[in-house]
């Protein structure tokens, strides 16, 4: 073995410098690599300068298992918060092999929070993209709380300004409520429904009911202006 400052004095140890070329390797074979220090010790790679230098973490070709803050104990984990317009990519690669990306997907036993995009912005524009890019192969399916269980699912809210478009191609768009649920939709406004080919109303099991409200406007059926 050999030790370098390995005494109990409080001892600062310089390796290198970063004039000019210099270098630095450390290197380990079968015997492992460890990097520890005390308790409240803190650990700092490429943590002072304006550096520019990229720092790449297992950057070889193999199949590795990078493991981080996985073990017993609260950590905190903070990737990316900085002030300065941050990039952040994951899982961005054009992946030529079967890739599955994961966030809070364990069978939690307590409660869990998931925040994404859930900021107070004060400027500029902010835009969550979810499945928009052009698809030219392939089946592209995105499932929201479609588990079969209890949620509460909130789209929307009624600030004067907000808006929400439902479009479909050539599919259809379909509400369904089972058991003994109802769609409701109402409108402060107009409630508006029109189709360019037929619209039906129908019933299984109860009454069609039509301006049962206990309210006084007219209800008009077709007009003077059209045959019909």
């Amino acid at each position: 073995a050999i030790d370098i400052g390995s005494s109990a004095a409080a001892h600062t140890l310089t390796i290198g410098s970063v004039t000019g070329a210099a270098s630095l390797d450390l290197l380990a074979g079968t015997g492992n690599f460890t990097l520890e220090g005390k308790v409240a010790t803190t650990y700092d790679i490429s943590g002072t300068g304006v550096n520019t230098g990229t720092i790449t973490i297992g950057g070889g070709t193999g199949a590795q298992t990078l493991a981080m803050m996985n073990v017993a104990g609260a950590k905190t984990v903070d990737l990316a918060n900085g002030v300065d317009g941050n990039t952040v990519n994951i899982g961005n690669g054009d992946n030529t092999s079967g890739q599955t990306i994961s966030i809070a997907s364990g069978d939690g036993a307590a409660n869990s929070i998931i925040n994404i995009a859930s900021g107070n912005p004060s400027l500029g524009t902010r835009t969550l993209n979810l499945g928009t890019g052009v698809a030219t192969g392939g089946t592209q399916t995105i499932n929201l709380g479609t588990g079969n269980s209890t949620k509460g699912i909130n789209i929307g809210n009624t600030d004067i300004g907000t808006f929400i478009i439902m479009d479909s191609g050539g599919g259809d768009i379909t509400m369904t409520a089972t058991n003994t649920g109802s769609v409701g939709i109402t409108a402060d406004g107009s409630l508006l429904l029109d189709g360019s080919s037929k619209v039906q109303i129908n019933s299984a099991l109860g009454a069609i009911d039509i301006g049962n409200d206990a309210k006084t406007q007219p209800i008009s059926i077709g007009n003077s202006a059209s045959s019909r």
